[in-house]
């Protein structure tokens, strides 16, 4: 996976997430479960300043989260928010996998 890539699995712009909507938009297929961070991409993009090639790399700062979870088929999902810092994988100084929410 690359930056592109997670920015449009795992960002937003907005706190007003219908994930029965964004769910089959973003991932392209009916996933189980998905969290989506509401920031702008530098945010979340200087959580790997400095660093080529790391994994479990902590936000020191905690973030609006807003977690789809599959609830019925076919992609119906119900929405868990919360406030939290996050786990990520950076490669290239870019962040390219979301490891989870809470410190690594």
């Amino acid at each position: 996976q690359d930056w592109k890539t997670f920015q449009k699995k795992h960002l937003t712009n907005t706190r007003n997430i219908k994930c029965d909507k964004i769910m089959p938009i973003n991932l392209f297929h009916c996933k189980y479960r998905n969290t989506f961070i509401y920031s702008r991409p530098r945010g979340v993009e200087n959580l790997c300043r400095g660093k080529i090639n790391a994994t479990n790399v902590s936000s020191s700062s905690k973030f609006a989260l807003f977690e789809c979870i599959e609830k019925s088929r076919p992609c119906k999902y119900k929405l868990k928010k919360q406030t939290n810092v996050i786990c990520i994988t950076c490669e290239h100084k870019v962040p390219v996998h979301f490891v989870g929410v809470g410190s690594c």
